[in-house]
């Protein structure tokens, strides 16, 4: 089924990406330096799968962006290296969404937030490397020291979404009310 752009369908997509947002300040308190456990990835993940590559990008860009700028961090050269893991895992997990018709199987939940997970991952410890070289605190040890326990919250991330991410799927579908396939 082909997605259409519509007022509902931005108005959710309006109310992810504050969610988004939302998440990324109160899970923002889980702040150890070079580890930052943070749940901005599930109202991308669900904007992603319910309306595709666009969407996800969208409310990965956005409310991440917002709760870059509003948050204690604020506005910086390196406020794209935050936005961009984000935005990337809306683009794939819209495109893993476009490819299979937006109809799902309880293992498709567990593959494609794992994909989603590893993507962020991936991409933010690439952003922390990148950004300790711009503003002077590299260590060999802030990447390779920490990457055990990062994969560790990737992994537990994975495994809590896949259980909580098809219900409100579901959840979304009902409130948006299309006919789904």
């Amino acid at each position: 089924m082909k997605k259409k752009f519509d007022v509902k369908m931005l108005a959710l997509c309006g109310m992810l990406a504050a969610v988004c947002f939302v998440l990324g300040q109160v899970s923002g308190i889980l702040d150890f330096q070079s580890v930052k456990v943070t749940l901005e990835g599930l109202p991308v993940l669900i904007a992603a799968l319910m309306y595709g590559p666009v969407a996800g990008m969208a409310v990965g860009g956005i409310g991440t962006f917002i709760s870059q700028c509003l948050g204690k961090y604020g506005l910086t050269i390196t406020t794209p290296l935050w936005i961009l893991p984000y935005f990337v895992a809306g683009l794939v997990v819209g495109l893993i969404a476009m490819k299979k018709k937006y109809t799902y199987k309880t293992l498709d939940f567990f593959i494609i937030t794992a994909i989603s997970e590893m993507v962020i991952m991936v991409l933010n410890t690439c952003g922390i490397l990148i950004a300790s070289k711009i503003e002077g605190w590299y260590y060999p040890t802030i990447i390779t020291g920490n990457l055990g326990i990062r994969i560790l919250i990737m992994i537990a991330k994975i495994l809590i979404y896949s259980f909580i991410v098809p219900v409100l799927v579901n959840v979304v579908k009902k409130v948006d009310n299309r006919q789904y396939q």
